[in-house]
């Protein structure tokens, strides 16, 4: 890859691929996306050479998901949040499904592909960092300073005053 603050104008992700893709929420007639053979292998894979990490567009791992094809088909992930709802995979399930094993360790692959050639793993080599305070923040910073100091400052003549009126209150 060349170096883009070299003066590169090609567009990177034209040159190397995509390394990461969603598949749609909607069906393929009564198949999701994601376990839909012709369009996760036979397209996105071996057509356009696809070697990256994919992910599907619905929360958790439901049936309605199509798991099992999805995994099998080179789902990479599910998109969502909360414990599984599939109770037929365990250790002794997929121990008895080869195909199950080998696609799995295929999804790691391709996870670990899109990891290894994204910028996470460039090291500092053609990127950098540029440190960008907005309008916004600055102001937002400043009265955030502007409370702290206030609420210091009202702590102390509270603590003046509450001495000064226990003074006065022992000298009468």
């Amino acid at each position: 890859m060349e170096n883009i603050e070299a003066g590169a104008t090609e567009n990177v992700y034209a040159a190397e691929g995509a390394r990461g893709v969603m598949t749609a929420y909607n069906r393929i007639g009564a198949t999701a996306s994601s376990a839909n053979k012709g369009i996760m292998v036979n397209v996105l894979r071996e057509e356009w050479g696809f070697k990256g990490y994919s992910v599907t567009d619905f929360t958790g791992v439901t049936m309605k998901a199509a798991p099992k094809e999805s995994i099998l088909y080179g789902t990479t992930a599910f998109c969502g949040m909360g414990s599984p709802s599939i109770s037929y995979w365990n250790a002794d399930t997929l121990s008895n499904y080869p195909a199950m094993v080998e696609a799995l360790q295929q999804s790691m692959h391709y996870a670990l592909y899109a990891l290894a050639n994204s910028y996470a793993m460039d090291l500092n080599i053609n990127t950098h960092t540029v440190f960008l305070m907005t309008w916004w923040r600055q102001l937002y910073t400043a009265l955030i300073t502007v409370t702290a100091v206030l609420t210091v400052g009202c702590a102390a003549a509270y603590v003046v005053f509450s001495v000064r009126n226990k003074k006065s209150e022992g000298e009468v």
